[in-house]
C-alpha cells in the first residue's frame, strides 16, 4: 500500500477521449465500463495512447444515488479510430484543468478509499476546495491482467480551485458549500 499524504498540483491538457459509460454503485460500475473499454480495444486491435487509462467519476456518491452514479472508462482517442468503433464506444471532449493528484501503489479495488481520502483530506489541506463541476479522475498506468493488485499504479486526480478564488454567489462556491455537483453528461 502506497502513502497518500502527498499531494501534487497538475494541469491536464484538454484531450478527445474514447469511453464507454456505466451506471451504478462505483465498484460495480468501473469494473463493468473497464470491461467493456478493454474488450473494445483488444477486439479492434487499439492501442491506449501513452497506456494510460482514464477512470472518471463523474456523480458525487454522497449525494447521488448509488443506482445512478455514472462512470466513464476511457482512453485517449487512438490514432486508428473509424467510425466502426462507435459501435463499442463514444467519444467526448475532457476539459481537463487544475487537480489535486496524489499516487497510489496498490489494488484498483482501494480506489475509492484513496479518492475520499484525497479529496476530504488532502485536497482541504492544501487550502483547495474540490471543483464540483468537473470529474474526479484515475490515471491508471498498469493492465489489471498483467498487473498483481499490490503492483498497480494510478494516479488519484481531483479537480480543484484555490479557496481564496471562491467569492459569494460564485456558482463553484454555492456547489462546494451544498455538496450539488454539476451534471457531467
Amino acid at each position: 500500500m502506497s502513502d497518500q499524504s502527498n499531494i501534487s498540483i497538475i494541469f491536464i491538457a484538454p484531450c478527445q477521449l474514447a469511453f464507454a459509460r456505466m451506471s451504478g454503485p462505483y465498484p460495480v460500475s468501473s469494473a463493468a465500463a473497464w470491461g467493456v473499454m478493454l474488450d473494445w480495444l483488444e477486439k479492434r486491435s487499439h492501442e491506449a495512447i501513452g497506456h494510460v487509462g482514464f477512470g472518471m467519476a463523474l456523480d458525487d456518491p454522497r449525494t447521488t444515488r448509488h443506482d445512478d452514479l455514472r462512470y466513464d472508462a476511457c482512453v485517449r482517442t487512438p490514432t486508428t479510430w473509424s467510425a466502426i468503433d462507435t459501435k463499442y464506444v463514444q467519444l467526448k471532449q475532457f476539459e481537463g484543468g487544475a487537480y489535486a493528484k496524489t499516487r497510489h501503489v496498490g489494488s484498483y479495488g482501494a480506489l475509492g478509499r484513496v479518492v475520499s481520502q484525497a479529496r476530504d483530506i488532502l485536497v482541504p489541506r492544501q487550502g483547495l476546495i474540490h471543483d464540483m463541476s468537473r470529474p474526479i479522475v484515475t490515471m491508471n498506468y498498469s493492465y489489471p491482467a498483467e498487473t498483481p493488485p499490490s503492483e498497480q499504479i494510478s494516479d488519484v486526480c481531483i479537480p480543484v480551485i484555490p479557496a481564496w478564488h471562491l467569492t459569494p454567489g460564485d456558482s463553484n462556491s454555492a456547489a462546494a458549500a451544498t455538496g450539488h455537483q454539476r451534471s457531467l453528461a
